[in-house]
């Protein structure tokens, strides 16, 4: 499991999530569907494996594991036999990462079995909105009919995508990003890092928990000071030098770098727009460099701003679709450049 076993305690800025899920255990009784929706990095995932400890846990210590017995060391590490976990993967050639039929009809028959050790089964469907067609439908029958016996997790970045059959049979829990205080808090007490640099990292991964690594800090202030320079240059640079930029986002080797550039383009976008119809900065998230935000922002005007900002909304959303990050870039690039 690439996500950190947590307890609920330990979930940070997630309070009214943790709150539902602890009143779910015993000696009250969880439903059999759940979906937790919100932003990549906000703690989904980390906290739909921190519940699933606590259903399997035969010490429970103020409704959360007690980390100590049997099942929670299980889970910690990794072998426990009645936790089921799906995640998207590329299959028979295709392009593009998603849940095929047959995976979730591995689950259902998996499903379809007695618990082997516990009261009963948790299956985590991560990122459940890429579930294609089939996989969904097939899904659907498992959800409508439940197992008394079984808790079916799924977590969604884009719930949207889900199928509303789907999305009205579970529970549906919100999470969203943390607070900037918060994330300072956690970054501080639990990754060792002083208040400054917390700062930084809760506003560079916008709240994203999951996504504020110290060792990537130096890595995303570059491409933050990157996106900046891409809006700020967009309107004067030669257009040559614009699809160079273009060309080498596209040899960007991790895919993570790419949408990670969007999501910082987006926010300045957002911080600009802000800036351009308020004048007021007071609750602006990159405060450390927002005299070069106004100054990009002044070669737009606002409606170019919000279109570009839309722009990249798109744009995000087809990424999980794996459209090529030079054309990505470069539409872009060509929004920026309208009305010249």
């Amino acid at each position: 499991m690439a996500d950190t076993i947590l307890k609920l305690s330990q979930i940070a800025g997630q309070a009214t999530a943790v709150r539902i899920l602890k009143a779910a255990l015993p000696p009250g009784s969880p439903g059999n569907g759940y979906l937790f929706a919100g932003p990549a990095g906000v703690g989904k995932m980390t906290t739909a494996l921190a519940w699933a400890r606590a259903l399997f846990c035969t010490d429970l210590q103020n409704q959360d594991a007690c980390g100590r017995c049997g099942p929670c060391l299980k889970t910690q590490h990794e072998n426990n036999p009645d936790l089921l976990i799906l995640a998207p993967m590329v299959r028979d050639k295709k392009v593009k990462e998603e849940i095929d039929i047959a995976t979730v009809r591995g689950l259902i028959s998996r499903l379809g079995f007695k618990p082997y050790e516990a009261s009963r089964k948790v299956a985590i469907i991560k990122d459940a909105d890429r579930l294609n067609l089939d996989a969904a439908n097939a899904l659907l029958k498992t959800l409508e009919e439940p197992s008394a016996d079984t808790v079916l997790i799924l977590t969604a970045s884009n719930p949207a995508r889900l199928p509303a059959t789907i999305i009205s049979r579970c529970r549906a829990l919100r999470f969203n990003p943390a607070p900037v205080e918060v994330m300072v808090d956690y970054l501080t007490s639990n990754k060792g890092v002083d208040k400054a640099q917390a700062r930084t990292l809760a506003v560079l991964s916008r709240g994203a928990i999951g996504s504020a690594d110290p060792e990537r800090l130096k890595t995303d202030m570059e491409l933050r000071s990157l996106a900046l320079e891409f809006i700020g240059g967009a309107r004067s640079a030669p257009v040559a030098e614009c699809y160079v930029r273009a060309r080498v986002m596209d040899k960007a080797k991790e895919r993570d770098t790419v949408d990670k550039f969007l999501v910082m383009v987006l926010a300045l976008l957002r911080e600009m727009a802000v800036m351009k119809f308020t004048g007021k900065r007071d609750k602006l998230v990159n405060i450390d460099i927002i005299e070069e935000i106004e100054k990009a922002g002044r070669h737009y005007s606002g409606r170019r701003i919000l279109d570009a900002a839309s722009m990249v909304e798109g744009l995000m959303a087809s990424r999980s679709l794996n459209i090529n990050p030079f054309l990505v870039v470069s539409l872009l690039f060509s929004e920026l450049r309208k009305d010249l």
